[in-house]
């Protein structure tokens, strides 16, 4: 099989990339604290970098010192001030993995191409991957050396085939006040995990959660008495799956999303939702297109 990481395509990855600057340019903010910008010379106090100096630069902006190492005008460039800190969390507990694993290939193919496209608006990036505790963890950073680690990263990562279960909570003790942050996750667990993500929102600048579910987990075939095993916890039960039970259990599972739908928009959490079988493009813009529908 592919490795998931193998489908990201840096061309499409940049195409997106100028189609998020456009999104949200001249909008309000996508969510408080950030808004994707443009680097300009002169704009913030942190260096960023040099370039060739433009008719029109600002004199001041001129570094003299790296003007006589080239050759050639050097001005300096800074960074801009509506820049900031995202984390992404990455679900790797073992409901993760379930079926073809195609749930897990999504998600990783996601917290890449959400790396990419916040970098690439000159924001610092970590990724924390999690199941009960914390699994691993790519501090932040901003660039192509960062963005190659959490690659590294999340190549080298699977879940475990059963056992364990979900907190997304565990990562706050990694994330600074004011950081934005990303939770891809199927928040299978207890109550939708509502939670510790009610626990993220009091914490971060803005909270964003993907929810990514398998067609298996969304659809119950066949009648009869069946052994269900919860796959992270060992559980099992007994059941009939009678028609009767086929339907209370769709119900139970709309239901469910509803409830994590509606305690979201509460703590004003990006939330979308997306099926396994959906491609990482198209599941990236429909998140954008949502956040920057309700911006505008």
């Amino acid at each position: 099989m592919t490795p998931p990481l193998a489908e990201l395509d840096e061309a499409e990855l940049r195409r997106l990339a100028r189609i998020a600057g456009r999104l949200f340019a001249g909008r309000p903010k996508l969510m408080p604290g950030n808004r994707p910008h443009r680097l300009r010379a002169g704009a913030g106090i942190e260096f960023l970098d040099h370039r060739e100096y433009r008719p029109g630069d600002n004199l001041r902006d001129v570094d003299w010192l790296a003007t006589a190492r080239s050759g050639r005008p050097q001005v300096r460039r800074f960074r801009d001030e509506t820049s900031a800190d995202w984390i992404i969390c990455l679900d790797c507990s073992a409901s993760m993995g379930i079926g073809s694993g195609e749930k897990w290939r999504l998600a990783v193919q996601l917290a890449a191409a959400l790396a990419y496209l916040l970098i690439h608006l000159d924001n610092r990036v970590g990724v924390i991957l999690f199941r009960e505790h914390i699994v691993s963890l790519k501090p932040l950073g901003r660039g192509q050396h960062a963005y190659a680690g959490m690659l590294r990263l999340l190549e080298g990562i699977a879940p475990e085939p059963s056992g364990g279960g979900s907190r997304p909570g565990v990562c706050t003790t990694h994330i600074q006040p004011g950081c934005q942050i990303i939770v891809i996750s199927d928040f299978l667990a207890e109550e939708g995990m509502q939670a510790d993500l009610a626990r993220m929102a009091r914490i971060g600048e803005a909270v964003h959660a993907i929810q990514i579910l398998s067609p298996d987990e969304t659809r119950v075939d066949g009648e009869g008495v069946v052994c269900l095993q919860d796959i992270e916890n060992g559980d099992q039960v007994t059941v009939d799956l009678s028609r009767e039970c086929l339907r209370e259990v769709e119900e139970r599972l709309e239901r469910f999303r509803r409830q994590l739908m509606s305690h979201c928009r509460k703590y004003h959490i990006g939330f979308s939702y997306c099926d396994a079988t959906e491609s990482w493009r198209d599941v990236l813009m429909k998140h954008m297109k949502q956040l920057g529908t309700a911006s505008a």
